[in-house]
């Protein structure tokens, strides 16, 4: 059986729970380290055995609703790989947004922030690696430990 086949198998019972089907290819694509070009071509290979488990137990975590971005072990944020896993939230387009807003609306070169619930570090990273380029930054963060 070729790999295109197993995806599409996949893919419909991803949709079929609710899922993106586009997942799955995103979670195989990272954890296997292949371009998109790679991919394609890998999707007309015949597979092993080994191979169409290895694609069933990504599409059982992601059935089971656990994030890609947890099974791939990160997340891309304002242009960071930032590592995350359950115990913290991953990163959201809105965060850059507001990473965004706060440097627009604080143009000062001694910026000071107070980060709390700091979790995967994502503002503080993005706001250190922004200010890193243009000033200097006094950034103080409070992370809960269990």
């Amino acid at each position: 059986m070729k790999l295109a086949q197993i995806f599409k198998d996949f893919e419909e019972k991803l949709i079929a729970k609710g899922e993106e089907a586009e997942s799955l290819s995103f979670v195989y694509r990272s954890l296997k380290n292949l371009s998109f070009t790679d991919f394609v071509f890998a999707l007309q290979q015949e597979v092993t055995e080994e191979e169409k488990e290895f694609v069933e137990e990504i599409y059982k975590k992601l059935a089971a609703h656990i994030p890609a971005q947890y099974i791939i072990g990160h997340a891309e944020f304002f242009g960071m790989q930032l590592k995350v896993d359950e115990r913290v939230l991953i990163p959201r387009p809105e965060t850059e947004e507001l990473v965004e807003l706060i440097l627009v609306e604080n143009p000062k070169e001694n910026l000071k922030v107070l980060d709390i619930g700091t979790g995967s570090g994502a503002i503080a990273l993005a706001l250190a690696k922004k200010i890193d380029q243009i000033g200097q930054l006094q950034l103080l963060t409070f992370h809960r430990m269990h």
